[in-house]
């Protein structure tokens, strides 16, 4: 029979690098230090992220 899944999207590979990025950038937001404008990109995509490995875990 056919299979049908919509799971297809892989989520980036989070290596050292990225999560001390993350982590600045929180730090930053936690503090209320405004973030520019590819920092807040780079957040948006971890929260889009998170979704999709939410996404993956009910397949």
């Amino acid at each position: 029979g056919h299979y049908a899944r919509n799971c297809t999207v892989r989520p980036k590979r989070r290596d050292a690098a990225y999560l001390q990025t993350q982590l600045l950038i929180a730090q930053k937001e936690d503090a209320g230090i405004q973030l520019q404008a590819e920092e807040y990109d780079l957040m948006a995509a971890a929260t889009d992220l998170d979704e999709i490995k939410e996404v993956n875990a009910n397949c």
